[in-house]
């Protein structure tokens, strides 16, 4: 007894495929798990084809399935045995990007356009990040996430959160560490940055550690800022020596000292409110 795949090739009849596939659409689809059905479907579906000319297809045998679940009365599974197919029938085509990223360029695509309201669509950055994101879910699709699983996000039964970005071994939100990098030094670009003598350039430094972060992972980040207190005490510090060096009155030094770091207070906030409201990365 053979049956004829969708590639056309003849291979033959093998009737325990039938019955995993119908208990998997049991398990992960109806919940309604009789295996006894399974296999007696399993069994009807070799005696009907065992004389069937021509040599029956995999298309025809599915549908047999099916209409045999629905004479069980198991409507649930049969739903999610159609529902199987799809996926299946889906993780199968060569490409199924082209009409999105298509929608996208013309800006037609409502979903992909709108999906992230943190990013903005139309500049050329965000764009490119989206294409690669349209590609990246459409291999996950097909390639990574079991068919069950892709059955159950496009029902909704579950949400797989960005599943454009699955493909790629980078990850989401981030708690930076910008203590044990401030007082410990850190490493951009493979090259050593020193922990900063001030709090203009802890701030600096904070900047451009968030920019690396942003470079290398999607989703947003966050900061305490108070480990940036201890490098105003710096200033102060730095100055007040200098200051004691060149004048010798500790009162002098002390209202120098004070002033300076005042001005370098308000130029290390500066900098971080310019720095972080117009850092733009590849993901837009």
């Amino acid at each position: 007894m053979k049956v004829i795949k969708r590639d056309g090739s003849t291979v033959p009849f093998d009737r325990t495929k039938i019955e995993v596939a119908i208990l998997k659409a049991m398990k992960n689809g109806s919940g309604i798990y009789i295996p006894e059905i399974a296999s007696n479907i399993s069994i009807d579906a070799e005696k009907h084809f065992e004389n069937f000319k021509p040599t029956p297809t995999i298309h025809q045998i599915e549908v047999y399935v099916y209409e045999r679940l629905i004479h069980y009365g198991q409507k649930e599974t049969a739903r999610a045995y159609e529902g199987y197919r799809a996926v299946q029938s889906f993780k199968r085509h060569v490409n199924t990007t082209d009409e999105n990223i298509l929608g996208l360029i013309a800006k037609t695509n409502e979903d992909i356009l709108k999906e992230n309201s943190n990013k903005n669509s139309i500049i050329a950055s965000t764009q490119r990040d989206l294409i690669a994101g349209e590609v990246s879910r459409d291999i996950a699709r097909r390639k990574l996430i079991p068919p069950h699983i892709v059955q159950a996000h496009d029902e909704g039964a579950i949400h797989w959160h960005d599943m454009d970005y699955t493909l790629q071994s980078i990850f989401n939100c981030c708690l930076i560490n910008i203590q044990d990098m401030l007082d410990n030094g850190t490493v951009i670009n493979e090259k050593m940055v020193e922990s900063p003598k001030s709090f203009s350039t802890a701030c600096t430094v904070t900047t451009q550690i968030m920019a690396q972060v942003a470079s290398n992972q999607y989703g947003g980040q966050s900061i305490t800022i108070k480990h940036l207190a201890p490098y105003l005490r710096r200033t102060y510090n730095k100055f007040y020596k200098m200051y004691m060096e060149k004048y010798n009155n500790e009162e002098l030094a002390k209202d120098i000292a004070h002033d300076m770091m005042m001005k370098d207070l308000k130029d290390g906030v500066q900098t971080i409110r310019y720095q972080l409201s117009t850092l733009m990365t590849t993901n837009g």
